[in-house]
Order: C-alpha cells, then sequence, then structure tokens
C-alpha cells in the first residue's frame, strides 16, 4: 500500500466522506480527488496535518505501520488506551481539550 491507500482506508475507517476530509485538513477537494485518481500525491507540508486528523504517524501514512511504540509509564498507558477507544471525532475533540487546558494553564504561569 502507499500513503494514498493509506489515506483512504483511513477516511474509510473513520466513516468520513473525502469532501469532510478536505475541509477538515484545509486542502480542496479537488486535491484530494486528484491523490484518489493518481494525479498527485499530498505534499509533505500536509502531512502531519493527516496525521493528527487521523492520530496517527506520519511513518504510518508513508508506510501503513505504526513504529514500535516507547515505553509508557502505568498512568501513560491507561490515558493512552482511553484514547484509543474514541472515533476520530473524540480524538480530535480531546485533543482540542488537553490544548485549552495547557494553554490556559500556561497564561496562568506567567
Amino acid at each position: 500500500m502507499d500513503i494514498v491507500d493509506n489515506i483512504f482506508r483511513l477516511i474509510k475507517e473513520n466513516h468520513i466522506t473525502a469532501k469532510k476530509f478536505a475541509d477538515d485538513i484545509g486542502v480542496s477537494n479537488g486535491n484530494v480527488s486528484d491523490w484518489k485518481y493518481g494525479k498527485s500525491k499530498p505534499g509533505v507540508s500536509v502531512l502531519p496535518k493527516i496525521a493528527e486528523y487521523f492520530s496517527v504517524s506520519v511513518d504510518f501514512l508513508l508506510t501503513g505501520r505504526e513504529a514500535p511504540p516507547k515505553e509508557l509509564s502505568p498512568g501513560e498507558a491507561e490515558w493512552l488506551g482511553l484514547y484509543r477507544r474514541l472515533d476520530a471525532a473524540g480524538q480530535r475533540e480531546y485533543r482540542a481539550e488537553i490544548k485549552g487546558y495547557i494553554k490556559a494553564k500556561e497564561n496562568t504561569e506567567r
């Protein structure tokens, strides 16, 4: 499988449309269509956005395999397990909440 196959597999697994995916990551629907039909490939600058959107690594997009995880503490493993049980929308919401929490905490520490 190549990068485009991996992206479209993730789109299908997450039950979203290519249009929604394009809108959510900030590319045109035409770009995504071009990827699907082999007219082009996603650029390097958009790969991190796609990886974050699907909660996978760029390595996964490129190879279809995740790198072996580093050793996690028991607490990290518990949080990761909970996070992985969420669907893509839940994971995005969770990340947004955490980012908001961290930003608020940083602002109060100043």
